[in-house]
C-alpha cells in the first residue's frame, strides 16, 4: 500500500471512531439516525422546509442534523426563536464559517458586518447603521429619493404597452437603483451593460448560495475536480462586484482628497468623513478601504435580493387573487386619489395595501431560514445542550406558516389575517421575516418604506394580469437561500387616471 492510501485510510479511521466515540447526552434529538462521515447530508431535500416541518412534528421545536461532523441545530416555533435571537440574543449572535463571504477573498473575511462575530461584527454593524441613519434611512428624506426611482420605474412598465413580459429584471435593477444611490450617489439607466451585467453577477451568487454551502461542513469538497457545487462561479461573480465596487470607492476617493472637490453625500463619502473624524481624534477604529468595499458590497446585496424578490411575489399574489388587486385600487383611489403619487405620509391612510404586503412577505417567506447563526459558548434552551461552535438555522418559515397563530389554510393568501373587524391594521407579535435580535435585518425601516412606495404607485396606476387569461401562473416557489418566484410573464396595462 503507498503512503497516499495509507494516509487516506487513517483519516477515515479517525473520522468514523471520532463519530461514533461522541457523547450526545442532552442534544436535541435528531430525527433520523446521522450516517458516519456525511451525517445528514444524504437525507436531506432539496427544498427542506416541508421536510423541516414534518421532523418538528416528530422531535419537537428543536432537533439537531449532523452536517458532515458539524452540528445544526433547527429552531422552530416562535417562543424557541425568540428565546434564542432575543433573549438569548449574545449567546446566538455569532456566525459560523461560510464560504460565500470567505469567496470574496482573502483581503475580506475580517471586514464587513454581515458575517462577523463579536466585537468586529458590533463596530462595524454600528458604524454602517449610523451612517444609514445620518443619510436619512426610514425618514422623509430618504422616502423622497424612493419616489424618484420609482418615477422612472413607472414609465418603464408604460413602455411595455401591453406586451407579456417578465417584470422581475426590470424590478429587480430598480430596487438595486435605489441602493446604489444610497451607496454611491449614483444610479444606473435600466439598459446599462455594466449594471446588467452586475445584476446578472449578483443573481448567480443568490441561485448559487445554497449549493455552495455544502462547502461549510465538508470542506474537502472543493478539491473535486470540476465546479458541480458552483464555487468557481460564486467566486468569479463575488470578485467581479467587489472590483466594481472597489472602482467607486476609488473614485470618490480621488475626487475627496485629491482634487478636494465636494463630493455627493452617500454612504461612501460619508464613511470617508467619518473614519477622518476618528483618525484626527485618535479614537481606535477598524474603518479602512477593504472595511469599506466589503460592506457596500453586503449592502448593495442586502438592499437588492428581498425588497426586489417580495415585490415579484406581490404581483404574483394579486394576478392570482384578481379581487385584492381591485380592492387595493379602490381604496388607493378614495384615499388618495389620482392626481398624486402616494407618499409615506399615506401609510396610515392604506391598511389594506399594508395587509397585503405583510401577506405577501408571510406568504413568500423570501428568508425561510434566517441567516445562519453560531453559539459562542455552551449553553442551554429549552432543557437541551447547545455546544459551543453550533450552527443554528432559525426556522421562520415555521413561525410565518404557523397555522396556530394564522389559523387553517395558512398557505392560501389571505389579506384579511393582518386586519381588525373594523378595517384596522393588526400588530401580530409573531410577524418575523426580518428576523429578530441584535442581528436582525439592518434595513428593515429601509425595505418596508420602499415596498409601500414601490407598489402602493404600481397598483395607483397599472392593472396586472395574467398573460395567459385561462391559466394564472403558478404560485410554487424556487428553493434556495432566498424563495424566488417561477418566470412568470404579466400583462401591465395603465389604468385610466
Amino acid at each position: 500500500m503507498d503512503v497516499l492510501s495509507l494516509m487516506l485510510v487513517l483519516v477515515v479511521m479517525v473520522i468514523v471512531y471520532r463519530w461514533f466515540s461522541r457523547t450526545d447526552q442532552n442534544l436535541p434529538p435528531c430525527p433520523v439516525r446521522p450516517l458516519p462521515v456525511v451525517g445528514h447530508l444524504l437525507s436531506l431535500d432539496k427544498d427542506p422546509r416541508e421536510q423541516y416541518k414534518r421532523w418538528r412534528q416528530q422531535c419537537g421545536d428543536i432537533f439537531s442534523l449532523y452536517l458532515g461532523e458539524k452540528l445544526m441545530v433547527v429552531l422552530n416555533g416562535y417562543d424557541v426563536i425568540y428565546e434564542a435571537l432575543v433573549t438569548r440574543g449574545d449567546e446566538f449572535s455569532d456566525r459560523p464559517r461560510m464560504f460565500v463571504h470567505e469567496a470574496s477573498g482573502s483581503s475580506y473575511t475580517d471586514k464587513g458586518f454581515a458575517f462577523l462575530s463579536g466585537n468586529p461584527w458590533r463596530e462595524n454593524r454600528g458604524t454602517s447603521m449610523r451612517l444609514l441613519k445620518q443619510l436619512g434611512m426610514g425618514r422623509n428624506i430618504m422616502a423622497e429619493k424612493i419616489q424618484e426611482e420609482v418615477s422612472s420605474y413607472l414609465t418603464a412598465l408604460s413602455h411595455l404597452q401591453g406586451q407579456p413580459t417578465d417584470i422581475r429584471y426590470l424590478t429587480y435593477a430598480s430596487v438595486s437603483n435605489v441602493t446604489c444611490s444610497l451607496i454611491f450617489g449614483h444610479r444606473f439607466d435600466y439598459d446599462d451593460v455594466e449594471f446588467q451585467r452586475l445584476l446578472s453577477l449578483m443573481r448567480d451568487v443568490m441561485s448559487n448560495v445554497q449549493m455552495n454551502s455544502l462547502l461549510n461542513f465538508v470542506p474537502l469538497l472543493k478539491f473535486v475536480p470540476g465546479d458541480f457545487l458552483m464555487t468557481r462561479n460564486t467566486t468569479f461573480a463575488l470578485r467581479e462586484i467587489i472590483k466594481f465596487v472597489k472602482s467607486y470607492v476609488d473614485k470618490h476617493k480621488e475626487s475627496t482628497y485629491k482634487h478636494n472637490s465636494e463630493a455627493s453625500e452617500n454612504f461612501i463619502t460619508a464613511y470617508f468623513k467619518d473614519r477622518d473624524f476618528k483618525l484626527k481624534t485618535e479614537v481606535v477604529s477598524d474603518m479602512d478601504d477593504q472595511n469599506l468595499i466589503k460592506t457596500c458590497s453586503e449592502l448593495f446585496f442586502g438592499g437588492t435580493e428581498t425588497v426586489a424578490q417580495t415585490i415579484a411575489w406581490c404581483v404574483l399574489c394579486i394576478v392570482n387573487y384578481p379581487d385584492v388587486q381591485e380592492k387595493i385600487h379602490r381604496e388607493i383611489k378614495e384615499q388618495i386619489g389620482a392626481l398624486r403619487m402616494p407618499n409615506i405620509q399615506d401609510k396610515t391612510r392604506l391598511p389594506y395595501l399594508v395587509a397585503v404586503i405583510n401577506e405577501t412577505v408571510r406568504l413568500s417567506s423570501i428568508l425561510p431560514f434566517a441567516v445562519p447563526r453560531s453559539c459562542s459558548t455552551d449553553t442551554e434552551i429549552s432543557g437541551y445542550k447547545i455546544p459551543k461552535g453550533s450552527y443554528i438555522c432559525p426556522n421562520l418559515s415555521s413561525v410565518l406558516h404557523d397555522e396556530k397563530i394564522w389559523g387553517d389554510n395558512v398557505m392560501t393568501f389571505h389579506p384579511e389575517r393582518f386586519l381588525e373587524h373594523d378595517g384596522r391594521l393588526k400588530k401580530i407579535e409573531e410577524f418575523v421575516p426580518f428576523s429578530l435580535g441584535p442581528r436582525n435585518c439592518l434595513g428593515v425601516s429601509q425595505a418596508k418604506m420602499e415596498l409601500f412606495l414601490f407598489l402602493s404607485a404600481m397598483f395607483q396606476r397599472f392593472e396586472f394580469r395574467s398573460h395567459d387569461p385561462s391559466r394564472k401562473p403558478s404560485m410554487v416557489s424556487v428553493p434556495g437561500f432566498t424563495s424566488s418566484t417561477l418566470p412568470f410573464k404579466v400583462i401591465v396595462t395603465s389604468r385610466n387616471i
